[in-house]
């Protein structure tokens, strides 16, 4: 680890200070030593040379020479290596018995860098540090090979590896997601190269495509181009990923059919296990995954297999296989593996309606470490959603709102804009109004949306604070909303400046809603003032149009006219008034009509309409009295 450490803190300098040269040397001896196993780039030493003669490197040659020739695969030489030549060899059967699944890919690199830092001007220095590079790419470490990568060109541009690390180096710029990067340098190896090394140069330019659409058919054109790369199992995977990215699961699943029959080994299990996700059924699924149980994998994959068998029971019972998916995430393996068990038995336990025990699976997640705070990040928002959703589809307001003060720092900081209105209007029915006030400004500080600043203006009307109501519902206005958050506003805006006393203010944006119970409101603010009947009335006259025109517009109109001395209209509107409401507008309505009957001169009709005022009788006893 202190060698990935060393390697790590001089990548970004020296891939930067690196001039780009083109090759000088010819990649065909590079190529003849090369070879793949399971998707892993080797590159064979010259044990016959000098360089390998050192007397404690023998028992490693051996070693060596038996997996070249498929024979024995025993186990590593127990003599401790020591010279250059003894540790690079080591390096090599440890590397190859990692490639076939048998040991870890990291020691390897240790090796590698002992042989080179003991002797750097070592014969074979130029494949040393290459190797390290492959290890390192093999275990997914972008920036360490990239940075060993970098030392091939730097230090031996005349070294037949130049091509193969330059190649090596696009590869490392995927892993850390820098794609197009990694295209740019694979396009100029494909310039320069030929045969297996163009091959391999085609796969890294599929895996660099930009879309899946785009992945797919360099995949198509690899498999014409080059036939042979289809012998590589992690050649057909990645082939069969891109199809089934690309919405080409049929043609997935046939790539897979035509692949390489590897029985055993960590290749063999993950071809089985993209089979089991690409699966057309369920027992498909089930018997690929069972399959991969057999194959002596690697023990991650065997509990991606086992995480994937108890995925296919969770539409019997979610919270059981929840459980049993918690159980599995508890034994040794990788955090990011781990986190999505847990992430998965979250989403089970949702489908049990176990919404809290979701969500403390979740923290359990975050606690693994980077990896585990990705899955609880992107499933909590959806999660909370979820709960909230279902509680409001029952009208429990309540329980809404003691989510939101179970987990109010998760929903400020991503809960979306759809979940945020549903609380605030929760909250905003329960009488919370202050609280649903201190949703939204979090949320609109965090996520400006119409909706939600609509929203805070309406609650912070509700909760008395007319000034923030009124600043919100402005800036709506002149940002030029939707025309229906646009006329929401203009109510807001009206009623909070009748509650500020600005009646003028209040005129103006009563005229831009429509809303004819507001401008009932309004006219009647507008009549107590001087000279304010003649604004009522034009303010009112739209609403006076209407078929089903509320009866408190008909009797401020009427209360106009009558300010006006208009006493036939007023005697017209309040009978229309007095023949529909009821109530404290019945009253109003008959004192109205026997107000403008005096006024006219109609006493009778004006005695008739004091009678709507006057209470009924009690009703006499049997006996009279």
């Amino acid at each position: 680890m202190a060698a990935v450490l060393a390697t790590a803190a001089t990548a970004g300098a020296e891939e930067k200070s690196h001039p780009r040269a083109e090759p000088r040397a010819r990649t065909d001896a590079a190529s003849a030593a090369l070879t793949v196993v399971n998707g892993a780039v080797f590159a064979w030493p010259p044990i016959d040379t000098p360089a390998y003669a050192a007397p404690d490197a023998e028992p490693f040659r051996r070693a060596l020479e038996e997996r070249r020739s498929g024979g024995s695969r025993g186990a590593q030489p127990s003599r401790e290596p020591r010279s250059s030549a003894a540790l690079a060899l080591a390096a090599d059967v440890v590397y190859l018995d990692a490639a076939s699944g048998r040991r870890d890919f990291l020691p390897a690199a240790g090796l590698y860098e002992r042989a080179y830092r003991d002797d750097p001007d070592f014969p074979d220095a130029a494949r040393l540090q290459f190797m390290i590079g492959q290890t390192y790419l093999a275990v997914g470490l972008g920036p360490e090979a990239g940075a060993a990568f970098t030392q091939v060109e730097r230090r031996f541009p005349e070294s037949p590896f130049v091509l193969e690390a330059r190649l090596g180096r696009a590869a490392s710029l995927r892993l850390r997601r820098r794609p197009a990067e990694a295209a740019t340098l694979a396009a100029e190896v494909a310039g320069h190269v030929s045969g297996d090394t163009l091959c391999r140069t085609r796969r890294e330019q599929a895996l660099d495509a930009d879309t899946p659409a785009a992945a797919a058919a360099a995949f198509r054109q690899l498999a014409t181009a080059c036939p042979t790369a289809l012998d590589d199992p992690a050649v057909v995977r990645d082939y069969a990923d891109a199809l089934a990215r690309a919405g080409d699961r049929e043609g997935a699943r046939r790539v897979l059919a035509r692949g390489p029959a590897a029985e055993v080994g960590d290749a063999a299990a993950r071809l089985g296990l993209l089979a089991g996700t690409l699966a057309a059924t369920p027992e498909d699924a089930r018997a690929a995954y069972e399959r991969v149980l057999t194959m002596h994998a690697a023990p991650p994959l065997v509990l991606e297999a086992q995480m994937h068998l108890i995925r296919l029971k969770s539409a019997d019972d979610p919270a059981k296989a929840a459980e049993e998916l918690v159980a599995l995430a508890a034994r040794p393996g990788p955090r990011n593996l781990r986190a999505a068990m847990l992430g998965d038995g979250a989403e089970m336990m949702v489908g049990a309606g176990r919404f809290e025990d979701a969500l403390g699976l979740l923290d359990r997640s975050a606690a693994l470490g980077p990896e585990g705070e990705a899955q609880a990040d992107g499933r909590r928002p959806e999660i909370l959603g979820r709960w909230i959703a279902a509680l409001g589809a029952h009208d429990d307001d309540a329980g809404i709102a003691t989510v939101y003060a179970a987990y109010t720092t998760a929903i400020h900081e991503s809960a979306t804009v759809d979940d945020r209105l549903a609380i605030a209007r929760a909250l905003g029915r329960l009488g919370l109004h202050a609280s649903a006030v201190r949703l939204l400004e979090v949320s609109t500080g965090r996520a400006p949306d119409p909706a939600l600043a609509l929203a805070l203006a309406e609650e912070a009307l509700a909760a008395g604070d007319a000034a923030t109501a009124r600043t919100n519902a402005a800036r709506l206005v002149a940002a030029k909303a939707p025309a229906g958050l646009v006329a929401r506003a203009h109510v807001v805006g009206a009623r909070a400046a009748l509650a500020l006393g600005d009646v003028e203010a209040a005129a103006t944006e009563a005229a831009a809603a429509d809303d004819a119970t507001l401008r009932a409101d309004v006219g009647r603010a507008l009549l107590a003032r001087p000279g304010g009947a003649a604004a009522a009335s034009a303010l009112l006259e739209p609403a006076l149009a209407a078929a089903d025109v509320p009866v408190s517009v008909v009797l401020v109109a009427a209360a106009a006219a009558s300010v006006d001395g208009a006493w036939e209209s007023a005697a017209r509107l309040y009978g229309q008034a007095l023949a529909r409401a009821t109530g404290a507008e019945r009253t109003e309505a008959a004192a109205g009509v026997a107000r403008a009957a005096r006024a006219r001169g109609d006493d009778a009709t004006a005695n008739a309409a004091l009678a709507e005022l006057r209470p009924p009788r009690p009703a006499k006893g049997r006996h009279g009295g």
